[in-house]
């Protein structure tokens, strides 16, 4: 049981984190579309460290808080001795029910930002057909189309990752939610729990392709992310030969002992064999 806790509890937290990097990345799209000026002072390496560090120690917090919450109501009864696994896994509270409101928070914070992400986005595009060059200082003119239409990009691009997430995440999390409520008021019936939790495994098998689909769209459409990845698969290769050169090797230096020995003893009677006319020219 105790096992089966930390498993699911894995789980649950890379889900979270999952969610929680979702999140982040509207608020930091957000900040880019929104304060521009101000993004680059606002968003730093510094700061991004600091919030996947928070986000991932949140996300341990939540996969785990049903292990923490049953240190409150845990007890130890005079005649037999309970489980704690045991006691946490019959407990009222589970960590799935966090990370669903998780979710549903998300889902509606991503959906306002992104909803003013693109009447911002219908701002600068009305700009941009109002004047198609913004004027410097020193005279040079950079097109407001070019910009438009990189801003347009990334705007698809994050509309995806957002559509695979509803796609991915809100089935699951209404069916938990509508289970949830109905288990409380006793309206499941004992006939229908096989049916349930078949198609619970299914909806939550939709909510693992959501961890397929955000690589591989960031992959396709983000010029750097490609490039890093490109690197990261080289050096992955590279990696890899190395480590199929050491297993040559080894395997090479095992069998090569005999080899070794007769070259020796080749060599002893060659240089016996190169003494024989050294003695020969002493006996003379």
């Amino acid at each position: 049981m105790c096992s089966w806790l930390v498993v699911r509890g894995l789980i649950c937290t890379a889900n979270v984190i999952s969610l929680l990097n979702l999140f982040g990345m509207a608020i930091i799209h957000f900040l880019a579309i929104k304060k521009p000026l101000r993004y680059r002072t606002s968003i730093t390496t510094t700061h991004a460290k600091w919030m996947l560090g928070i986000f991932w120690l949140f996300s341990f917090l939540v996969g785990y808080s049903d292990l923490l919450i049953g240190l409150v109501d845990y007890h130890v009864k005079d005649d037999t001795t309970d489980n704690y696994c045991q006691h946490t896994i019959f407990n009222h509270f589970h960590s799935q029910q966090i990370m669903f409101a998780i979710a549903f928070v998300c889902f509606v914070v991503m959906a306002y930002l992104y909803g003013r992400i693109f009447h911002q986005m219908k701002v600068h595009r009305s700009f941009a057909r109002e004047d198609d060059t913004l004027f410097h200082s020193q005279g040079h003119c950079w097109p407001l189309q070019h910009t438009y239409r990189n801003n347009r990009k990334a705007i698809r691009t994050t509309l995806l990752i957002f559509g695979t997430f509803f796609v991915c995440w809100m089935p699951l999390t209404m069916f938990e939610l509508v289970m949830l409520i109905r288990a409380k008021q006793g309206l499941i019936d004992s006939e229908s729990v096989p049916t349930l939790l078949i198609a619970g495994e299914y909806l939550h098998d939709v909510l693992l392709l959501n961890s397929v689909c955000d690589p591989a769209i960031y992959i396709m459409r983000v010029r750097d992310v490609r490039a890093g990845f490109e690197r990261f698969k080289r050096r992955c290769c590279r990696c890899l030969s190395h480590i199929w050169w050491l297993l040559v090797t080894v395997g090479n230096t095992r069998s090569d002992p005999p080899v070794a020995l007769s070259a020796l003893n080749t060599d002893r009677s060659s240089s016996n064999n190169l003494r024989v006319p050294h003695e020969l020219i002493e006996s003379l």
